[in-house]
């Protein structure tokens, strides 16, 4: 049984907001959590996981600034105006255009899937219709990277397998359930994981802040090499629930 069990008290609550409420939400973050003033991530939105910041403020422009490719995701997505505001307790924002939670789970074992099974996810119309182009293309500066990363972790394969591997996981949150290739239980229910160990994982800020699978009431989402900013141990995923659906209409509605 992969069943799945909450770790200690990690806790964080995520919210998205438009331009326009960005001054009240603000206010009010401040005044239920007693701070004097809420932290802006400068280059990564995974600095807003990091335990010791009661809470912060992700603008648009904080997606782009180190992880520029992989926030092609963000950028073609239709929270791509939005401001993200991320605390460590519970607070109601009046306006919020999509919030969850993120918490710790332990799982006893992640599933193991076959090549020949995650790549048909990548033929997948969502999956099609949602990768942004420039997300396909490695930047000069990533190539040495992640070649260097790959021979230190001891895995034999091209940068294009290991590519095809960081799309098939976000095509994994994409699907619609019956498709969904690999899952776990969590509270009597099977719900969508991450398809591999993190090494092959790359930009798990989209699960886990529902850039990518915000259709999904809950996922597990094992951490990327990326994120620095809070620790998984062995065994341990990121339990990501979502509480509202997206306020959208028009053409937005058909973005991830």
């Amino acid at each position: 049984m992969d069943l799945v069990t909450p770790v200690n008290a990690y806790f964080k609550q995520f919210t998205w907001i438009g331009e326009d409420h960005l001054e009240a939400t603000i206010s009010v973050v401040k005044s239920q959590l007693n701070l004097q003033s809420l932290p802006r991530a400068r280059s990564r939105p995974c600095e807003a996981l990091n335990p010791v910041f009661p809470g912060m403020h992700v603008p648009p422009a904080a997606w782009s600034d180190t992880c520029s490719r992989q926030a092609s995701w963000f950028r073609t997505s239709r929270m791509r105006t939005w401001h993200l505001v991320v605390t460590n307790a519970p607070v109601s924002i009046p306006g919020a255009c999509l919030s969850g939670t993120i918490k710790r789970i332990f799982i006893e074992r992640l599933p193991v899937v076959q090549r020949p099974d995650y790549r048909r996810l990548l033929d997948e119309p969502e999956f099609k219709r949602a990768a942004p182009a420039e997300w396909f293309h490695l930047l000069e500066r990533e190539i040495p990277v992640f070649k260097a990363f790959l021979e230190r972790k001891g895995a034999c394969m091209d940068l294009d397998a290991f590519l095809e591997m960081h799309s098939a996981n976000h095509a994994q949150f994409l699907v619609p359930r019956g498709k969904v290739l690999s899952t776990v239980e969590h509270e009597g229910e099977r719900i969508p994981c991450s398809l591999f160990p993190s090494t092959f994982i790359c930009s798990a800020c989209m699960e886990l802040f529902g850039v990518i699978g915000s259709h999904l009431k809950k996922k597990a989402v094992m951490n990327c090499p990326g994120l620095k900013h809070v620790s998984l141990g062995p065994g341990e995923l990121f339990l990501v629930e979502i509480e509202e659906e997206p306020r959208v209409s028009g053409d937005e509605a058909e973005r991830v």
